[in-house]
Parts: structure tokens; C-alpha cells; sequence
């Protein structure tokens, strides 16, 4: 059988052309392959590569770049700001594990803040990276679990822990291990788990507490995988403060003037859309008169921060504040999606009158495709017989993870008759931060 034959080679050739990058005319900032890493290149599902390539800034602008995701290669470099004729170098980690399938054309940078100009190397330097099949029998599968952190109430109802398998090959003999001596038990009856779990694909355990408050590990392993763990706590009862008999409802009020009271500390660069979620957060936990809780869609370490209005200075709380002035952040989660709970100690004494601001800041989550984040805003106004708790939840999805990326979020007001109400921008505002968090607020 003959092959077609392409009766018009201009169009062909123009084509090919606009392949080579996605804006049209001199390209605003170039790619060069480095010696020694070619963009062609071959991996076993079982093997990694890099690629390097020098980004030049053409433009007399300077331009903040950031790479689109592909799956299976992890970008790291040229995430500062390029001046005129400046250079970064970009490197590009490929895990066989995490591929699918060949990888062919890229990568595509874009201007972080002009989404649409976007440019890749040319034909002949653009990524070219063929996946090949390992040994079968010495093939291993990569695990997660979520959450990382699992809350129980003593003789209480049973949760589940989801086990990931995020490589392209079967995780074998799995088994999940609980410590001697620990109350907890697996129902595996309600579980979906079994001996083998499919590449790509997820199962669950179902943890039943004991009748004795405990904090302890459980992992999960198989006999061709890594050793995954997820902490336990089992509370004696329900937290003080909890939120059942309190009339529920959506209170939220777009922000009309966010700085008012915070003068100008915080950040004003475009950010992502807030939306609604049907997300539904793990954790079992009290309400408090204020309660901001963080999870997100896969392991990694982000950080939830709240600005409180006390006197004489703010009390910023984060990971490296946790507690202070009747406030404090339940758990730094640096390996795990959460949550974090940023909430009012003691919720019989006053909350602090004005605007309490809160943020999300990515410390340390590579680069791979976008990340999801799910917030939960609670407040009880206590101007009010009975009690009223408004809870409101959103998400937002950042498109290309940027480390060190702070978004603002919005903020809960109080009143000094214990009023409150949640006042949520359509969109967030985002600064980049150092490995302190500084420059959130």
C-alpha cells in the first residue's frame, strides 16, 4: 500500500513552522540544548534522564517564565525574572515511572503573568524522549496514601485511607501495617484493597479506632514498592467548640477595600480564580470561634498562614509561629495534602476586632501538573442568640506549580459585639516569598 502523498508541500512546511513555537514571528525568548543533555534521548520505565537547555530573554521586557506540565518531566531553574539578554538554565528531570508515553515537541514556557505568549524550541531541538519497557519482574511501583494525617474519635465511626499507585506498573503483595499494642483495626470487609493494585489506580483501607485516644503510624507496602505511612490520631471525644447545634450558614461578602487595616501588606499580583468545591475535608475537628483549614491535591509541602489583628502587632501564624496569643496551627504538613488548621485557642475568650487575613504558600512542591487547593473559612457570630456558624469553602487550581508562590485568600471581620462575616475576593492575589514565608503579608 502506498503512503499518501502531501500533494501541497507549502502547507506542509508552514505546518511544521508553527509546530516549532506557539507564537508567531521572532520569538520573544530561545532555547539552546546544553552538551551533554540531549533532548533526544531514550528511557526504561524503570530509568530517569535530563535534559538541559540555556532560555534567553530576546525582549528588551523582562519576562517571568513558567513551563507548561508534562507528564513524567519534572522542570527545575529559570523560574527568576530574565532581563534583556539574560539566561537562565533549564533542566528537566525525566522519571520513566511517571511517563506514559513518548514525550515528543517541548517544552513550552510561558510568560507567567501573559499565559498565551508561549514559545518552545525549534523542530530539530525539541524534546524527543522515547519510553521503552523495563525487566517486568524487577519493575517498581510507586505508592502514596492520603492523607497523611488520619483523625479519629474513640469508639467512634471508621475512615478510610486511599493508597495510589502512580507508576506504570502493578503493585504487588500489597499488605497494610498496624503497630502492637494499637487499638486500631482494618475492616476488610469495607475495604476495596486487595493483594495486587492496578498502575494508575487507587484502593482503600478502612481504619476502625479503638476505645482508647492514641497517636500512631500505619503504612502500606508491597513487595515491588516503597513503604508509605499515614499518622493516626485518636481523640478521647469531640473537640471542644465542635460545631453540632450550631444553625449553619453560607455567609460570605466580596471584598470591597482588602488592604483597610492591613495597609500594604499584601500582595496584588494577578492571581487564580476562587470557586466553589464540593471538596469534602478529612479531618474531624472543632469549629472555635474562627477556624481556617487547608488540603490540597497531592503530596507535597504547602503552608496555610493567618494575620491576626492583635495589639500591639499582628500575630502572624505559620509554620514557624505555630502557637501564639490564643492562636495556632495545628500541624505542619510537609510530605502529605493536609489539612492544616489554622483556629481560635480558647473559644470562650474574645476574637481580636478587625480583619484576620489568611494565605496559602507553596514551600517546597515541585513543579509537576497544576495543583488543586481546597480552603474551609469558619467563623461562629456570637452577636447573635443562638450562636450562627458561617462556614464557607472554595478551591482555586494554579495551572504550573510555582515554589515559593504566596496567594492571598481573603479574610474574616469581627465585630466588637462578636459579630462575623467571611469576605472572599473572586480571585486571589499572589507574591513570591522566601523559605521563611516572609513577603505572604
Amino acid at each position: 500500500m502506498k503512503i499518501r502523498e502531501i500533494k501541497h508541500p507549502l502547507f506542509a512546511a508552514s505546518m511544521l513552522l508553527f509546530g516549532s513555537k506557539l507564537n508567531a514571528g521572532i520569538p520573544l525568548w530561545t532555547f539552546a540544548q546544553v552538551p551533554g543533555f540531549p533532548a533526544n534521548t531514550t528511557v526504561e520505565t524503570t530509568g530517569s534522564a535530563t535534559v538541559q537547555y540555556t532560555v534567553t530573554n530576546q525582549s528588551r521586557k523582562p519576562h517571568t517564565l513558567r513551563m507548561q506540565p508534562i507528564r513524567g518531566v519534572f522542570p527545575s531553574g529559570c523560574t527568576e525574572t530574565l532581563g534583556y539578554l539574560q539566561s537562565c538554565l533549564l533542566t528537566l528531570s525525566i522519571n520513566g515511572q511517571a511517563l506514559q508515553a513518548d514525550v515528543i515537541g517541548g517544552p513550552i514556557l510561558c510568560d507567567l503573568y501573559a499565559p498565551l505568549q508561549c514559545y518552545q524550541p525549534g523542530f530539530n531541538d525539541g524534546l524527543r524522549i522515547h519510553l521503552v519497557s523495563a525487566n517486568p519482574q524487577t519493575q517498581p511501583a510507586l505508592l502514596s496514601l492520603n492523607p497523611s494525617i488520619l483523625l479519629l474519635i474513640a469508639s467512634d465511626g471508621a475512615k478510610n485511607v486511599q493508597v495510589f499507585n502512580n507508576s506504570n506498573a502493578t503493585a504487588e503483595n500489597l499488605t497494610i501495617s498496624i503497630p502492637a499494642g494499637s487499638g486500631l483495626t482494618v475492616n476488610y470487609a469495607a475495604s476495596t484493597c486487595t493483594s495486587t493494585l492496578a498502575p494508575y489506580s487507587s484502593c482503600t483501607y478502612n481504619i476502625q479506632p479503638g476505645g482508647l485516644p492514641e497517636t500512631t503510624a500505619i503504612s502500606v507496602q508491597g513487595s515491588n514498592t516503597n513503604v508509605v505511612n499515614s499518622l493516626v490520631r485518636v481523640l478521647a471525644f469531640t473537640p471542644p467548640g465542635y460545631c453540632a447545634g450550631l444553625l449553619l450558614q453560607s455567609n460570605v461578602n466580596p471584598i470591597t477595600n482588602p488592604t483597610e487595616g492591613c495597609s500594604s501588606c499584601l500582595p496584588t499580583s494577578p492571581g487564580y480564580p476562587l470557586s466553589n468545591t464540593m471538596h469534602v475535608f478529612s479531618e474531624v475537628g472543632g469549629c472555635g470561634t474562627m477556624q481556617f483549614t487547608l488540603e490540597w491535591s497531592r503530596n507535597g509541602d504547602i503552608d496555610a498562614h493567618a494575620l491576626f489583628p492583635t495589639l500591639p502587632n499582628p500575630t502572624h501564624i505559620y509554620f514557624l509561629n505555630r502557637t501564639s496569643n490564643n492562636f495556632d496551627l495545628d500541624v505542619d504538613d510537609t510530605t502529605g495534602n493536609g489539612p492544616e488548621n489554622i483556629y481560635q485557642i480558647n473559644s470562650n475568650l474574645p476574637m481580636p476586632v478587625g480583619r484576620s487575613y489568611f494565605a496559602v504558600y507553596n514551600y517546597a512542591m515541585p513543579a509537576m501538573p497544576g495543583l488543586t487547593y481546597y480552603l474551609r473559612f469558619r467563623c461562629i457570630d456570637k452577636s447573635v442568640t443562638p450562636y450562627i456558624l458561617n462556614e464557607v469553602v472554595r478551591e482555586f487550581t494554579v495551572p504550573s506549580v510555582v515554589s515559593k508562590l504566596a496567594n492571598y485568600v481573603g479574610y474574616a471581620e469581627f465585630g466588637a459585639d462578636g459579630s462575623c462575616s467571611i469576605n472572599l475576593p473572586s480571585s486571589t492575589a499572589t507574591a513570591i516569598g522566601d523559605f521563611q514565608g516572609n513577603n505572604v503579608f
